[in-house]
């Protein structure tokens, strides 16, 4: 078991993303260096996190925690959240129809939801 652990921050834009993750910065979370709203970025260019193979998205994860970084918010497609939850270090927040629920999807927690 690590002490590391990554917030991922699965949402759809114009869905409370920016409070989350305002919230998420007053808390002492760490972002990837550049980021947009916490939407990782390289040279200016959004990190396409949703297009990633299992072995890119684990080694993103292996970069993220490299720099200490522990929190990636991702709007614009879903990963591959097998991989996801395959990982002990993430931690997946969900957040959809706003108006009515926030699940917070701890992925220790994943035999519970039947994510093996």
């Amino acid at each position: 078991m690590t002490d590391y652990r990554l917030v991922w921050f699965q949402h759809l834009h114009k869905a409370a993303g920016t409070y989350v993750i305002r919230r998420a910065m007053a808390n002492g979370e760490t972002f990837w260096p550049e980021h947009t709203n916490g939407n990782p970025r390289v040279d200016g260019q959004l990190v396409p996190l949703w297009e990633m193979s299992s072995d890119q998205l684990t080694s993103f994860i292996d970069e993220c925690e490299k720099k200490g970084v522990t929190f990636v918010a991702c709007e614009w497609g879903g990963p591959d959240f097998q991989t996801l939850a395959n990982d002990e270090r993430s931690d997946i927040v969900d957040v959809h129809e706003t108006t009515n629920k926030a699940i917070y999807f701890k992925l220790q927690l994943r035999p519970l939801f039947g994510v093996d």
